[in-house]
């Protein structure tokens, strides 16, 4: 319902594709890409996901922060 109350301004924004981050995006992208080859079985173990993991945090942070 629209009118409840304390559900006013809840909305997420609107993404801005002009303004997404590029390298977030490639981060993320082969984190899932590289997920996604673990769990098919392609590869034995999920090589470089604890690093793509950490350098996508840190990137989350670094956006935070700006």
């Amino acid at each position: 319902m629209p009118n409840e109350p304390g559900l006013q301004g809840t909305s997420a924004p609107p993404i801005d594709l002009m303004h997404m981050d590029i390298p977030l995006l490639i981060i993320g992208a082969l984190l899932i890409a590289t997920l996604a080859a673990f769990f098919a079985g392609v590869l034995p173990y999920p090589i470089g996901w604890i690093i793509l993991g950490g350098a996508f945090i840190a990137r989350l942070l670094y956006l935070r922060s700006r």
